[in-house]
C-alpha cells in the first residue's frame, strides 16, 4: 500500500512538471521565435521586417510614356523677294521690292541677309547696285534671310553673261579679251561737292543710310533711291542721333556709279 501512494505521488508530480514543457515544445515546433511568426503572419513575402513588406506589396510605378517627336510643316512655303538692289554692305543687300509671295512686306524697302545663300545665274561678286534679283528663304518680320539670290534677266543685262570674268581675272572668247568689271569714273569724282541728294530717309544700317532721290544734281542714280555712306561726314543743323527714319536731309559728297560718299549731310526744316 505505501508503495502504491508513493508511485502515485511521483506520477502526479510528472504530469504536473511536463505539461508546460510539451506546450513549450508545440510553439517552438516551427523553429521560429513567437515575435517572428507573428511579423511572418503579416505578411506572405517571406520577408522579415513589415516595412520591406510593405514596399515590396506597394504597386509597381507606372512606365514613362514616350514625348511626342516634333513635327515641321513640310508645306510651309518659302517667302520670295524680287527687286534691284539698291546697296550692299557687307552681308546685307537692301532691295527696292517689285513683288513678294508668300509674306508681307511693309514698304517696298527690305533688307535681305546673304551670309548663307546660294547663288544662281551669277556669283557674289557680281552682286552691284541696280542689279535684278530674286531672293528666296524666310521673313522674321524685319529681315529677310536669304537661302537662294537668283540674277533677274533684264533689259539692261544685268543677269552676267559668260563673257564677263569670274574673280575679275579675264578669259579670251574667240580670241578676244572680255572684261569681268568695267567701271566708269565721273570725271568730277574726286570733288567731294560734286554730288548732292534730297530726300527721305528709308533705312539706316551703321554707317549706310537709303534715302529717296527726291532731287538730284551732278549724277543720276538710276533708280529713286541713292545709297549714302556716311561714315566720314559732318552734319549740319542737326547731329548724327537726329539722323532717323522719314527724316528729311541733304546730302552732298561723292557718287563712283553705285554710292554716295557724303561729306556733308544737312537736316531739312
Amino acid at each position: 500500500m505505501k508503495t502504491q501512494l508513493i508511485t502515485l505521488i511521483m506520477a502526479l508530480t510528472l504530469s504536473t512538471y511536463a505539461a508546460p514543457l510539451l506546450a513549450e515544445d508545440d510553439d517552438s515546433s516551427t523553429g521560429t521565435s513567437p515575435e517572428i511568426a507573428a511579423v511572418n503572419d503579416n505578411g506572405s513575402t517571406g520577408t522579415s521586417r513589415p516595412e520591406i513588406a510593405a514596399v515590396n506589396n506597394a504597386p509597381a510605378s507606372q512606365p514613362a510614356q514616350p514625348t511626342q517627336p516634333v513635327t515641321t510643316n513640310v508645306n510651309e512655303k518659302v517667302a520670295e523677294a524680287k527687286g534691284q538692289i539698291v546697296a550692299i554692305h557687307n552681308n546685307l543687300i537692301i532691295i527696292n521690292v517689285s513683288k513678294v509671295a508668300h509674306f508681307q512686306l511693309n514698304g517696298n524697302i527690305m533688307q535681305a541677309d546673304i551670309q548663307n545663300a546660294q547663288f544662281k545665274y551669277g556669283k557674289r561678286a557680281n552682286l552691284r547696285t541696280n542689279v535684278a534679283v530674286e531672293v528666296k528663304g524666310r521673313w522674321d518680320g524685319s529681315r529677310f534671310f536669304a537661302s537662294h539670290v537668283d540674277f533677274e534677266e533684264t533689259g539692261n543685262s544685268n543677269r552676267p553673261s559668260t563673257s564677263e570674268v569670274e574673280e575679275n581675272k579675264g578669259r579670251l572668247d574667240n580670241k578676244r579679251p572680255y572684261a569681268g568689271e568695267v567701271e566708269l569714273q565721273p570725271k568730277d569724282r574726286f570733288n567731294e561737292d560734286s554730288a548732292e541728294v534730297k530726300g527721305k530717309v528709308l533705312v539706316i544700317q551703321q554707317n549706310l543710310v537709303i534715302l529717296t532721290a527726291d532731287k538730284t544734281e551732278g549724277f543720276k542714280p538710276g533708280i529713286n533711291m541713292v545709297a549714302a555712306d556716311i561714315q566720314n561726314t559732318h552734319f549740319k543743323h542737326g547731329y548724327s542721333t537726329d539722323l532717323r527714319l522719314n527724316a528729311i536731309v541733304e546730302i552732298k559728297g561723292h557718287w563712283d556709279g553705285n554710292r554716295l560718299y557724303a561729306h556733308e549731310v544737312k537736316f531739312e526744316d
